[in-house]
């Protein structure tokens, strides 16, 4: 399909006096179409495969981004409720108080509401998770009775309980296997004992 834009038209006029021959005239179309297509670059289908392709990249682009801004905003919560609870994990109210305000002043969680730090100024109100650390020689006596550790039960963090510790980690598939007793440990170590 031919057609001839008006501004075209002045230069058709000035070829006309040219134009002799119906091939002379075949050309000249030929000349102004390919001109006029030049300038519908923006509705040709190349345009629009183009325009497709970069908008699509754009998209993907702004989709991962977003995608990415919420997972960290999801992994930051999970880590800030682990220390949580972790400091509540003590033997007092006040020690669990105290923790909490350590973990806002030292800017490992936030507290845009002030929430955690209403909360720590009235220890009494904070709940304590479990009864706090075991002393050494309730975990000798529990690993004793769950098979773990077999020696004299004292208050004395030495190789063999260190060795049973480890045992117990790498048999219950925790997370850390170092042969101490941390929070996973001994929360781990409580729930067998008392689901024996």
């Amino acid at each position: 399909m031919y057609f001839i834009m008006e501004k075209d038209l002045d230069k058709f006029s000035k070829f006309k006096s040219q134009v002799s021959t119906e091939l002379d005239l075949e050309i000249l179309k030929l000349y102004l179409e390919k001109k006029s297509q030049r300038r519908l670059f923006f509705g040709s289908p190349v345009f629009t495969l183009v325009a497709s392709a970069i908008f699509g990249l754009i998209g993907t682009g702004l989709g991962a981004w977003l995608q990415g801004r919420a997972n960290l905003e999801l992994e930051q919560k999970k880590f800030e409720s682990s220390l949580i609870i972790n400091m509540l994990d003590t033997k007092t109210q006040a020690d669990a108080a105290l923790n909490l305000q350590f973990l806002v002043k030292a800017g490992l969680i936030r507290d845009k509401e002030g929430l955690i730090s209403q909360l720590s100024s009235k220890p009494k109100s904070l709940p304590i998770i479990g009864k706090g650390r075991l002393s050494t020689s309730e975990i000798k006596q529990m690993l004793n009775d769950l098979s773990y550790y077999n020696g004299k039960i004292d208050n004395i963090y030495d190789d063999s309980l260190k060795h049973a510790v480890f045992e117990f980690q790498v048999r219950n598939k925790l997370s850390i296997a170092d042969g101490l007793v941390g929070a996973e440990t001994q929360r781990a170590l409580i729930e067998l004992y008392y689901k024996e």
